[in-house]
């Protein structure tokens, strides 16, 4: 194994930055993301990024889209149960290309591991702005009342219904 791997959830060793999809599972994604919060922490109370995948998924059905297209709105930040979580404007600077290149990257994979469309489909990155901007932003001070354990627990039961068929 690589130096740069680190643990995941599910005890397996994975490097980042060279990964396959067989290195990809849901139990490890679910994990990570209910205990990641959302804009760097800077919210009153707690706000996981599955809490926000969770919304993403529900307005793509709110839309009429697909169960496909859910599942991507629950997996649009998968990427970072395994690179992290980095603010837009951070994220968004010329220096982070490798940062951008490693999660696109990284989204391939998970489009492949659980047979989405690659890219990602401009309506999944539409109703990821639209959670961002009309649920989330408009008061940051709100104080949210998402928890690791339940986002987590309701992360996986929304992604067992997309995937049962």
């Amino acid at each position: 194994m690589h130096r740069y791997a680190v643990r995941v959830w599910s005890g397996e060793l994975v490097d980042p930055f060279d990964m396959t999809a067989d290195d990809i599972h849901i139990s490890d994604i679910a994990h990570s993301l209910a205990r990641q919060c959302r804009y760097n922490g800077h919210v009153e109370g707690f706000l996981s990024v599955a809490a926000h995948s969770i919304w993403v998924s529900m307005r793509l059905q709110e839309l009429g889209e697909s169960e496909q297209m859910q599942l991507w709105g629950l997996l649009h930040d998968a990427a970072e149960a395994y690179l992290g979580d980095l603010v837009h404007p951070i994220k968004k600077r010329p220096e982070m290309a490798f940062y951008i290149e490693a999660e696109l990257r990284l989204e391939s994979l998970i489009a492949d591991r659980y047979g989405l469309p690659f890219p990602m489909p401009s309506v999944v990155k539409e109703a990821d702005v639209y959670v961002a901007t009309v649920l989330e932003k408009p008061d940051l001070r709100q104080t949210w009342q998402t928890s690791p354990s339940d986002d987590e627990s309701a992360f996986l039961t929304v992604f067992e219904s997309l995937t049962r068929s």
